[in-house]
């Protein structure tokens, strides 16, 4: 359950850079061919229920997988029957070999569902490929960055500082249409300590896949009572 942590009739002036982003996306999906060639967008939309209630979810992304210096952006906006929640993030991997690259990382979001007015993270990591056959791929990876994070509740003070952070990742194709993916990260600093476990099936038809998905955070502030927050979304995606 999450404490009553919003005051409803505030809005976060910062939505507005997370909806110029993805228009921004959706503009470049829609360019030709030509000025996009290494690159890969996907469009997802479906249905999302977060600890009970029912929300929309829209999610535009771009990858580009070119080596030694590949790309992947994205936007995600979650659509409630109060306060939206947006997200948007980008993601350059440099490769220093065929198992082993740094990365970069800045991430922007709102999510009044847990308080957060609006939060915006900067990172600098390593990571290690320890699989990648036709069936399974595998990562883990460690970061360093720093956090900037605003509350909604004026009885928190906003906080900004360093934090670290290890994450893993595995994906197994089941057969010839289905692929499982799990991914787990720990995010640690002074006064914020954050779990993240996802768990998705995806059934892949050529352009057009569908993905059902379940992800638990786990949140403690300033040594507060954990907050717990499960997502559980069935989404349908195409890939351009």
């Amino acid at each position: 359950m999450y404490p009553e942590l919003i005051s409803r009739g505030k809005r976060a002036p910062h939505k507005f850079a997370v909806l110029a982003l993805l228009l921004s996306l959706t503009a470049a999906l829609l360019a030709p061919s030509s000025a996009v060639a290494d690159w890969d967008g996907g469009i997802q939309g479906g249905a999302v229920i977060r600890n009970g209630v029912q929300s929309n979810r829209l999610r535009l992304s771009l990858t580009n997988d070119v080596r030694p210096l590949s790309h992947y952006l994205y936007a995600d906006w979650i659509i409630n029957s109060g306060d939206d929640s947006y997200e948007a993030g980008y993601r350059p991997r440099y490769w220093f070999t065929d198992v082993f690259y740094s990365f970069g990382e800045l991430t922007f979001r709102t999510d009044k569902a847990i308080g957060v007015d609006r939060e915006t993270t900067e990172s600098l990591g390593l990571g290690y490929q320890l699989l990648n056959t036709q069936t399974q791929s595998a990562f883990v990876e460690v970061a360093a960055g720093a956090r900037q994070l605003t509350f909604s509740d004026t009885n928190l003070e906003d906080l900004s500082q360093p934090f670290g952070r290890a994450r893993a990742s595995y994906a197994q194709r089941l057969g010839e249409i289905l692929r499982l993916g799990l991914d787990a990260s720990t995010t640690v600093s002074d006064e914020i300590t954050e779990s993240n476990a996802e768990i998705g099936l995806t059934l892949n038809l050529n352009t057009f896949a569908v993905t059902l998905g379940y992800r638990v955070i786990q949140q403690r502030i300033n040594g507060q009572p954990a907050i717990s927050d499960d997502t559980t979304t069935l989404s349908f995606n195409y890939s351009l």
